[in-house]
């Protein structure tokens, strides 16, 4: 029996498959990643013993020199989309399971992974927004991205930022600034 769809219904499950595709991975990646310790030697170094800063990135190019914290929740749940010279806004992320990405769901969407894959699964099936955040595996690749996408914007630890993209002041303050707002924390949890 062949049975036909909507286009509409037909991208959701797409796009949920895609998405729980995706989870999945990430939990088959923490399992592993639990079970392998790493080395002190094969850990990333950290700028203190407790918290690292997290960037916000644009390319060179970008007019952009300072976000306050609303206007950036704005641009990544894509409530804003063009930039004040009218190039369209493209979020880089990070993939699930990176430190990098729990702290900007944490910090600048307000949400956790659920909440996240939830809000843009729906956002995309109603047309809300045509697609989500795009998702890059290292901070390397995040910076590869935003210096070939004008209109990007991505998050990477402040050790991770270069000359190769622009570091965006949050609400006037740069990474390392006392009370500057994008911290990721390294404590132990309970």
């Amino acid at each position: 029996m062949v049975m036909h769809i909507s286009r509409p219904i037909a991208r959701l499950v797409v796009a949920a498959l895609t998405l729980a595709a995706g989870a999945s991975v990430a939990a088959g990646t923490a399992v592993s990643a639990a079970a392998q310790t790493p080395t002190p030697s094969q850990q990333r170094p950290q700028l203190s013993a407790r918290a690292d800063q997290l960037a916000v990135i644009v390319n060179l190019s970008n007019p952009v020199e300072d976000l306050t914290l609303k206007e950036l929740r704005n641009i990544v749940m894509v409530e804003r989309t063009h930039w004040p010279d009218g190039r369209k806004i493209t979020v880089a992320l990070h993939e699930p399971g990176i430190p990098e990405r729990q702290a900007v769901l944490s910090l600048v969407y307000g949400m956790n992974e659920a909440g996240f894959t939830r809000y843009f699964l729906r956002a995309t099936f109603t047309g809300q927004i045509p697609n989500g955040p795009r998702m890059l595996s290292t901070s390397e690749l995040v910076r590869r991205f935003l210096v070939n996408v004008p209109g990007a914007i991505g998050f990477v630890r402040q050790v991770d930022a270069d000359t190769s993209v622009k570091t965006v002041r949050i609400d006037g303050r740069m990474p390392g600034a006392p009370n500057y707002s994008l911290t990721i924390r390294n404590d132990p949890q309970p």
